[in-house]
């Protein structure tokens, strides 16, 4: 597979699964969908060993107090060819949450997994975090998939 491919791979592993912008995933299913796809999907033009294919599990809130509380998982890509700034893309899945003063007490944080070896790290980290337990409890409001250049 290719990096231009890798939008409409992950359409259909979210259609496949009935997610749709309306019919969100939970917290869970997405989480542990993506990671799966990481463990199992490889692409042609990146460089593995060189960080050409990681996560990035991201959250956090908005400035504004009617800002959603969002959770990323962005799948980032570097072209093995053209490994300066314009070969980065990103393929990032998106879940807003409603803003309440619950979502906005948890603090906004990242955390990167750079290479196959490191999923199970990822994971622990996922599941121990504040926003896994608020994921459980709460339903996102929207769902979305956006590609495009890093940055």
């Amino acid at each position: 597979m290719l990096i231009a491919e890798s939008e409409q791979a992950l359409r259909s592993l979210a259609a496949e699964r009935g997610w749709s912008e309306d019919s969100p995933p939970t917290f869970e299913a997405l989480s542990e969908a993506v990671i799966n796809w990481y463990e199992g999907t490889r692409f042609d033009d990146v460089d593995m060993d060189s960080d050409g294919d990681m996560l990035h599990y991201e959250w956090g809130a908005g400035p504004a107090e009617d800002s959603p509380f969002a959770v990323l998982v962005t799948r980032q890509f570097i072209e093995a060819e053209n490994p300066e700034d314009e070969g980065f893309w990103q393929l990032t899945a998106r879940l807003e949450y409603p803003p309440t003063a619950e979502a906005r007490a948890i603090e906004p944080h990242s955390e990167w997994c750079h290479h196959l070896d490191d999923t199970d790290a990822l994971r622990s980290f996922i599941e121990r975090s504040a926003t896994a337990q608020y994921g459980r409890a709460h339903e996102a409001s929207r769902f979305a998939i956006e590609f495009g250049p890093a940055g």
